[in-house]
């Protein structure tokens, strides 16, 4: 995991290395990256992977070296942009018994995603499982992915696991205030991978 890129006063980091996208990660965890940038300078492989390898995964049998934390919680969620600059990331790995859960976790109004591809990847929880498993008012363009989505109660899309909209909550029983905004995903590509298993 290297951490040594984050400066913490610069609008915008370029992440060339696996061990650095690690980094963004680990760093996500108490930072949300707000006004932040953070883009991709080349392809990245967490995990060497091939189809023998992902039914392991979805089997539960074995876990890799690299497992991923989602950027963004309830408590930190992200709200930087991320850029992949046309990249690929390859083997990524996330298992856990949470919700909101995927590449990212929990999201804020405003977040940007474009441009990459997640291939060759396992992203499981509980519920609220995805590309970004909580969203609200944010922006998906130009994203490729077939990792494959295992969700163990509900609320699960290749890309959104669970978006309710910019909303302010009422008393049970009441009705919902629904605030102008809504999410777009555009110009992008969900297949999931077909094991041979």
């Amino acid at each position: 995991v290297d951490t040594s890129w984050y400066t913490g006063n610069a609008s915008t980091y370029t992440l060339t290395t696996a061990s650095q996208l690690m980094g963004l990660a680990e760093l996500a965890k108490t930072n949300n990256f707000s006004g932040v940038t953070i883009k991709l300078g080349a392809n990245i492989t967490l995990n060497d992977v091939d189809a023998t390898t992902l039914a392991a995964w979805k089997a539960g049998s074995t876990t890799p070296s690299r497992v991923w934390t989602p950027l963004g919680s309830a408590t930190t969620p992200f709200a930087g942009k991320f850029d992949g600059q046309g990249h690929t990331i390859k083997g990524l790995y996330v298992s856990t018994t949470s919700d909101s859960v995927g590449m990212f976790g929990t999201v804020v109004t405003g977040v940007e995603i474009e441009d990459f591809e997640l291939v060759d990847s396992y992203i499981k929880g509980a519920g609220k499982v995805g590309l970004v498993g909580n969203g609200t008012v944010t922006r998906i363009e130009k994203v490729y992915t077939n990792a494959i989505i295992d969700s163990t109660a509900n609320m699960a899309g290749g890309f959104l696991g669970y978006y309710k909209g910019a909303y302010t909550d009422k008393a049970v029983g009441a009705s919902e205030n629904w605030a102008n905004g809504r999410i777009t995903i555009k110009n992008c590509w969900f297949a999931e991978k077909t094991l041979n298993c």
